[in-house]
């Protein structure tokens, strides 16, 4: 089963790494995202706004590097920044020819249905201060939201923010 599961995930990886730069600097469509991320992202920016600082612009590269991120860990069953033959963001923007000078990533790990589990994700991660200060941070302003969601129905939301 670890050996199938690898498999996707270098299969995913394999299409973050090919997709072309122009592509994914263009195509900032929030079509792309599932009802999940498009919850988050819409209460990411409602935060946002709220205080004055831009909406984070969704980059399809970025996306592809949150979805990546979410899949590894639901796949290979742990929830870590850094995990032991798991990928980083940062190995994963690198190899997907990203420019940033500066990122950052949140994690959470919620139980519930769409709208639920959203509600819940941006609870948790505005309550946190690192999280919270990620969100909110006026040097990002390029995000990628990636979710999976496990056979017992927990999610895992990834969110990847840049500054360019």
């Amino acid at each position: 089963m670890k050996r199938v599961a690898l498999l996707l995930i270098a299969v995913l990886l394999a299409s973050v790494v090919v997709l072309p730069r122009e592509v994914a600097a263009e195509s900032t469509s929030v079509d792309l995202f599932s009802v999940r991320e498009a919850g988050l992202l819409a209460e990411m920016n409602r935060e946002r706004v709220a205080l004055g600082l831009p909406a984070l612009t969704p980059r399809a590269v970025l996306t592809d590097v949150a979805r990546a991120r979410s899949l590894d860990m639901v796949t290979l069953d742990y929830f870590a920044h850094f995990y032991e033959g798991g990928v980083t963001a940062y190995s994963l923007l690198s190899a997907a020819g990203a420019s940033y000078s500066a990122a950052a990533e949140n994690l959470a790990k919620v139980a519930g249905d769409e709208e639920q589990s959203v509600g819940v994700a941006i609870e948790a991660l505005m309550r946190s201060p690192s999280h919270r200060a990620a969100i909110l941070d006026p040097r990002y302003l390029f995000v990628g939201v990636g979710s999976a969601t496990d056979d017992g129905g927990i999610t895992i939301f990834t969110t990847i923010f840049t500054d360019r």
